[in-house]
């Protein structure tokens, strides 16, 4: 390959001409490597992902944009190239850009997308400087990440109803980790213990409220029915137990452990515990009406008896002395 330049000059007008050839074997190695490199770039431009838009820094406008941006945008590509920024990717005021105007630094950061209809779109965008045919522009690229952000709506909108259906239960209840600190509190069982929620989350619930037996005997932690089944991940049960409120005093309750299973590894328990005080007067005056029973009932059965071994004494006395027998016996 050459290049040739031709220069008319006349002599004795007459014209002739003067022509210089170059050997351009080298310049169309580079232009043919520009052109592969380009080639190249813009084959993974249209293969990835990700939508990108190339934007000249000196008008703002968009020079090139890839087929994801394009189809997010919503409009043809002749219809985005030489649009401001702005219009579509992080609307903001025209001297307002963070990068451009308040030299920020965009990196994984959320912003908004207006595709053609006007509808707003969350993406994760990134910007960075790159060097094109030895000028300066910009280069964002962007995810959609509107699956993401209803995923995290959903995940809020699940813990608002944990939370008020927590706040809403008449039982105690909290959730530990592994290490026996409470994670959360529910008002009733803050309520039933005197503390607030904020004095017991992050605390050993046993050092708060389990440490002790009822006679005032230390607890060790290694025989406390919650530990051990953050030990072994099996669910317990306790029928009586005391737990020691802030104020020192004991309350009785009935509790269950479930152990919080994440690939077949106990992460935690959650316990639940009701006061059983009520349940407890219940059941001791059950037992007082009881005992009062069985007084009547051998008080009843003593008489009863009493009266038919008189009534058998007066029989045999009739017999004896010839007559007939006054009662029936019926045993």
């Amino acid at each position: 390959p050459v290049e040739v330049n031709l220069s008319p000059f006349q002599v004795d007008k007459k014209w002739f001409a003067v022509g210089t050839v170059r050997d351009i074997t080298e310049r169309k190695k580079a232009e043919d490597a520009i052109k592969e490199s380009e080639r190249r770039v813009q084959t993974i431009l249209d293969a990835i992902n990700t939508g990108v838009v190339i934007v000249d820094p000196e008008n703002r406008a968009i020079v090139d944009v890839n087929p994801v941006a394009e189809k997010m945008i919503g409009l043809p590509r002749e219809k985005i190239i030489g649009q401001i920024c702005h219009q579509f990717i992080c609307p903001k005021a025209m001297n307002d850009c963070p990068v451009l105007d308040n030299d920020q630094e965009i990196e994984n950061s959320e912003r908004i997308l207006v595709n053609g209809a006007g509808k707003q779109i969350p993406i994760l965008k990134t910007v960075s400087q790159v060097n094109l045919g030895g000028k300066m522009h910009l280069l964002e690229s962007f995810i959609d990440i509107s699956g993401q952000k209803k995923a995290e709506e959903a995940i809020k909108e699940s813990e608002e109803r944990s939370r008020l259906i927590l706040a809403s239960m008449s039982e105690g209840i909290f959730g530990l980790d592994p290490d026996g600190r409470a994670t959360f509190v529910n008002p009733a069982a803050a309520a039933m213990l005197g503390y607030t929620a904020e004095e017991l989350v992050g605390q050993s619930m046993h050092v708060k409220v389990h440490h002790t037996y009822p006679n005032g005997a230390e607890f060790p932690r290694g025989e406390c029915p919650m530990y051990q089944s953050i030990q072994d991940g099996i669910p317990r049960t306790i029928d009586t137990e005391v737990l020691w409120r802030k104020d020192g005093t004991a309350v009785e309750v009935e509790y269950a452990t479930t152990p919080i299973q994440k690939d077949d590894e106990t992460v935690g328990i959650v316990v639940s515990f009701r006061d059983i005080a009520e349940r407890k007067q219940a059941e001791n005056e059950l037992k007082e009406r009881m005992e009062e029973l069985e007084r009547f009932s051998r008080l009843t059965i003593n008489r009863e008896g009493k009266m038919i071994q008189l009534k058998e004494e007066i029989n045999a006395l009739l017999e004896q002395t010839g007559g007939e027998k006054k009662y029936k016996i019926v045993e």
